[in-house]
């Protein structure tokens, strides 16, 4: 991990350490720790940090694909010590523009020595948060056991302070992932968040490519919403709806045929050595 974390200075990368590993720094108790380490990643220049590090003789780790959607995250593990590294340019569900998500976590980063360097870790809240997200499992290939959940938000439910119960809705709808703090609303007694419609930055980031149509937007809200649980819904997603209905032929045939783009670029980029 030395040598990522000296990669990163060199190229002047913003990373953010993140999951069961800053939970000690955060106040939050010393849980299980993970094989992976897992890195937010500044949007812009996670592909480049992914490159650098297949460079230096890291590889492209095996990643659950699930569905229609490509993994939320760049895999890479070294050979020689046997290091899985998760870099995550973008976090599933969370459906404002990936760049304004991670400006948001570095503007509220906090710091941790790992090996006699200070590192910038995730805030106590997104730390929080992440680590109970309905949907941060095999589509993102962050393995963690759901039998987790429930002793998580409990023991949080006892650590969290009124300011940060106070600021958490913010958050949530700052990041525009009401659609996946359903346990964690129901744990504190928040009353569940409307889920809102992914951006056209979100689609692009999460699908790969440009041009996703608003039955693919539609389709991208309903698989990375809480399992089982609808919800409500804002207004956008209501309007979205009417809007697909009148026009339900040409929209199941434009969401089609943008998909099986995004899986052909993704398998590209696969044959490319890139993720």
């Amino acid at each position: 991990m030395t040598e990522v974390i000296d990669l990163i200075d060199e190229l002047g990368t913003r990373a953010l350490l993140a999951g069961n590993i800053v939970f000690p720094p955060n106040g939050l108790g010393a849980p299980e720790l993970r094989a992976a380490f897992n890195l937010l990643v500044d949007p812009s220049r996670c592909l480049e940090l992914a490159e650098a590090l297949l460079a230096r003789g890291w590889a492209a780790a095996r990643v659950r694909w699930f569905g229609i959607l490509p993994p939320a995250v760049i895999s890479l593990q070294d050979p020689r010590s046997g290091t899985l590294l998760n870099l995550f340019p973008l976090v599933p569900g969370f459906f404002t523009d990936p760049q304004t998500v991670f400006e948001h976590a570095w503007g509220y980063r906090g710091e941790m020595i790992v090996f006699d360097r200070r590192v910038p870790i995730s805030d106590r809240l997104l730390t929080m948060v992440l680590s109970v997200h309905d949907n941060l499992g095999p589509r993102a290939a962050a393995p963690r056991p759901e039998s987790e959940t429930g002793p998580l938000i409990d023991r949080f439910a006892a650590l969290i302070t009124n300011d940060e119960l106070e600021r958490l809705p913010r958050l949530v709808r700052g990041v525009g992932a009401e659609g996946v703090m359903r346990r964690l609303f129901d744990g504190l007694g928040l009353p569940p968040a409307a889920t809102r419609l992914p951006s056209q930055n979100y689609a692009r980031a999460r699908f790969g490519i440009p041009g996703a149509g608003v039955l693919s937007r539609l389709l991208l809200r309903a698989i990375e919403s809480s399992p089982g649980y609808p919800g409500h819904v804002t207004r956008d997603v209501s309007l979205a709806r009417r809007w697909v209905l009148g026009r339900l032929p040409s929209e199941i045939i434009g969401a089609a045929a943008y998909i099986l783009r995004a899986r052909r670029a993704r398998r590209r980029l696969l044959r490319a050595g890139g993720a």
